[in-house]
């Protein structure tokens, strides 16, 4: 008799202890998991405001000085072709001169 007893009272201890147990468990994943949403929330703040802050140097700074810097370049591109055809069309005025120098100066001679 004293063998059921203590049969008996082992599957109840086991019971009291599995039940403490898993409160514990379900006490520690669930303070966790609480602990790392709060991690994740702070984290997708942060790069929110990071994101922000990005989004508003490029628009404020990077944007603005990229325009100032096509605009100097279409200007100097412009500049560059109106000096080629300058230089260009004083280099063909003087070849035609000297052309017309050498086709008088070679009649002058033939004559």
């Amino acid at each position: 008799m004293m063998q059921q007893q203590s049969q008996a009272v082992r599957p109840a201890a086991f019971r009291e202890l599995e039940e403490a147990l898993a409160k514990e468990l379900v006490q520690t994943l669930d303070t966790e998991h609480r602990n790392e949403i709060e991690y994740l929330w702070q984290e997708q703040q942060q790069l929110r405001q990071e994101l922000t802050r990005i989004v508003s140097l490029m628009q404020k700074e990077i944007v603005p000085r990229e325009r100032m810097m096509h605009d100097l370049l279409e200007t100097m591109h412009k500049s560059y072709d109106m000096a080629r055809n300058h230089l260009h069309q004083g280099l063909s005025e003087h070849m035609d001169k000297a052309k017309d120098i050498h086709s008088n100066s070679s009649t002058r001679r033939a004559e």
